[in-house]
């Protein structure tokens, strides 16, 4: 289930396989797993079963694709990521349920604000980490656009 997609595109004058090599380097380093490489693009992703701090798990994304294609002479850079927000959806549903069986209104009333809050925060730190991804990648010299 991904429900929101991000994608970030910036440009390099680095070849392909130059870029290729700092994405494989920069993914081996923040301890992603690369699911697919081929000669246009590389997949990734988090193993979530690996145990983290819950601040060292909310500064991680599920999983992104680079794509590179060559233009002239640069190379233009496509990253995709997906966020899944099952961590959020999942407890309120919960909260809805118990509610409408106690028939107490409150607690979504709260809840719901607080889990609202909390998913667009999460949102927010997953864009801020792609856009660092990429530009840890492609050098602080290239910024990347959106």
């Amino acid at each position: 289930m991904k429900l929101f997609k991000y994608q970030l595109i910036a440009t390099s004058k680095l070849e392909p396989y130059e870029i290729k090599a700092h994405i494989l380097l920069k993914l081996k380093d923040k301890g992603y797993r690369v699911q697919e490489i081929n000669d246009t693009s590389i997949e990734f992703d988090d193993d979530p079963w690996v145990m983290r701090w819950r601040h060292e798990q909310l500064n991680r994304l599920e999983n992104g694709v680079f794509e590179f294609k060559t233009l002239g002479n640069q190379t233009i850079i496509t990253f995709t990521h997906f966020s899944k927000p099952t961590a959020i959806i999942i407890p309120l549903i919960f909260i809805i349920l118990v509610t409408i069986i106690s028939q107490s209104y409150t607690p979504i009333a709260f809840f719901g604000i607080v889990f609202t809050v909390v998913f667009f925060f999460s949102q927010l730190v997953q864009k801020s980490v792609g856009q660092e991804l990429l530009n840890s990648i492609i050098g602080e010299n290239h910024p990347a656009s959106q």
